[in-house]
């Protein structure tokens, strides 16, 4: 199907099936268009999702700025597992905070950059940097010198604080 401008040269929207695919696409005039997604009970119509010209895909807002870009009351992004809906995680805007969490009180929050476990926080809020928490506060390190350091970094020349070294005494 092919929607075109009343004078029928230019193509606005074409809706079309191919090899198992359903594929909309837009453009306005010469330039890439938007996909805009509606619901309506009858009486008002409401946007719900929009898919703009730089390929950014909004819900819940007409302006997405980002590739994905969630807008609402409370917004909250589910990843779950298909097997098992308990597990999964979140991230939430619960109006006065922040929110990532897991879906089961059985999971574990693993931090990885470079796909390569640097801290977690276990289900009973022990955390673990370098390794797995068996307290609540677990860090293991293979540098060569400071494990942690915690002193104030103010402008004072006598800095209080503590220093936790590696090796022997």
């Amino acid at each position: 199907i092919t929607m075109t401008d009343s004078s029928g040269t230019n193509d606005i929207a074409t809706l079309q099936a191919t090899s198992g695919a359903f594929i909309v696409t837009a453009r306005d005039g010469s330039a890439d268009g938007e996909i805009i997604f509606k619901k309506t009970d009858g009486s008002a119509t409401d946007e719900t999702m929009r898919i703009n010209s730089s390929g950014n895909v909004g819900i819940g807002t007409a302006s997405p700025d980002s590739l994905v870009h969630l807008s609402g009351t409370n917004p909250k992004l589910h990843i779950r597992n298909s097997n098992d809906s308990n597990r999964g995680g979140y991230l939430e805007d619960n109006g006065t905070t922040f929110v990532l969490g897991s879906n089961s009180g059985v999971r574990n929050l693993v931090f990885s950059p470079d796909n390569t476990e640097r801290m977690r926080i276990d289900a009973s809020g022990n955390v673990g940097i370098g390794t797995s928490p068996d307290s609540s506060l677990h860090v293991a390190s293979d540098a060569a010198d400071f494990v942690a350091r915690f002193y104030n970094d103010g402008n004072n020349v006598n800095r209080l604080g503590i220093i936790v070294h590696i090796g022997t005494d």
